[in-house]
């Protein structure tokens, strides 16, 4: 019995490992698939983007970014730095510009709201203009590193 006791217990230790190695696994699948989708649909950097109203619709792209659309057609990529977390948004973004400007552009602030009653804030450091419609490439086949 005693003996049984240590051979569970490194069963369910290596259990745990599997797990977290595959949970890394689709981590790093997760985020090469994201940067496969940036580099087939971001195009160029422009300096702001002009609305006659407000936003449209958005949609996180990572911690790091977020995309909003103008329009029908017209989205647009905003990269972040700091504290906010897009992808935990829950309803709503909110971006401060200058007081009475309806352009956003490099330096003007992000707010989310997720799921503290606080906003954290991050400042828009780069526009893109994506192209939403872009072929993605499929994700490339993962090759074991075992040697066999």
């Amino acid at each position: 019995m005693r003996q049984a006791l240590p051979a569970a217990l490194a069963a369910l230790i290596g259990a745990g490992l599997l797990a977290a190695c595959a949970s890394t696994d689709y981590a790093k699948q997760e985020d090469a698939q994201r940067q496969a989708e940036i580099a087939a649909r971001q195009g160029a950097s422009v300096s702001q983007v002009c609305f006659t109203r407000n936003i449209d619709s958005w949609r996180a792209l990572g911690r790091n970014a977020v995309l909003i659309r103008k329009g029908l057609r017209d989205w647009y990529k905003l990269d972040l730095v700091g504290t906010c977390e897009p992808e935990w948004a829950i309803l709503a973004i909110g971006i401060r510009s200058p007081a009475g400007s309806s352009c956003i552009s490099r330096g003007d602030r992000v707010d989310t709201f997720s799921r503290e009653p606080v906003s954290t804030t991050c400042m828009i450091t780069d526009i893109h203009i994506w192209n939403d419609k872009a072929p993605v490439p499929p994700p490339a086949k993962q090759t074991s590193s075992s040697g066999q």
